[in-house]
């Protein structure tokens, strides 16, 4: 594990020193996500929050901020711990170590309430909101690096749409 970490860095550093353009940004994080996959441990403590100063992050979508839990109200992640394949676990382990990253690399700003339809919290008492980081929807970024889709107003299965990973039940 420990070379697949350092080979992981250095690949990743000559990505850094190559200059990459936002354009590269779909390449960058290809990279970075089949790296991921071969890395992650898919045992129940990888399902554990991963938390700095008051923020922990649950899953691709999910959030807590202090004692609150918020939902990010835009988009659809990945499950992890209710995942119904394989491969679902696996890119839902991506979205919330993607989310980390992207929530510790600049100023929080947390939106309140469901773009949408307005709704303060979801039926799970979670407070729907859309998360900025340096004025950057994390949201979006998610959508746009393929981690998440747009929220559609329901969750939709990810394993009929994960064909190029072997989905086998979890």
């Amino acid at each position: 594990m420990d070379s697949k970490v350092h080979l992981l860095k250095l690949n990743l550093a000559k990505l850094v020193r190559s200059n990459a353009k936002v354009n590269d940004s779909f390449f960058i994080v290809s990279v970075i996500t089949i790296s991921l996959f071969t890395l992650w441990d898919l045992s129940p403590a990888a399902a554990k929050p991963l938390c700095y100063n008051k923020v922990c992050v649950f899953d691709g979508d999910t959030i807590s901020y202090g004692e609150e839990r918020i939902r990010i109200a835009n988009i659809d992640a990945p499950e992890i711990s209710g995942a119904k394949c394989d491969a679902e676990k696996r890119l839902g382990l991506v979205a919330k170590n993607r989310l980390y990253i992207l929530l510790k690399a600049g100023r929080l700003k947390i939106v309140r309430g469901d773009p949408i339809d307005g709704r303060k919290v979801d039926r799970y008492k979670r407070t729907l909101a859309t998360i900025l980081v340096n004025k950057k929807d994390v949201g979006e970024i998610l959508i746009d690096e393929q981690l998440a889709r747009p929220w559609s107003g329901k969750r939709e299965p990810w394993c009929s749409t994960l064909k190029w990973q072997k989905n086998k039940p979890v």
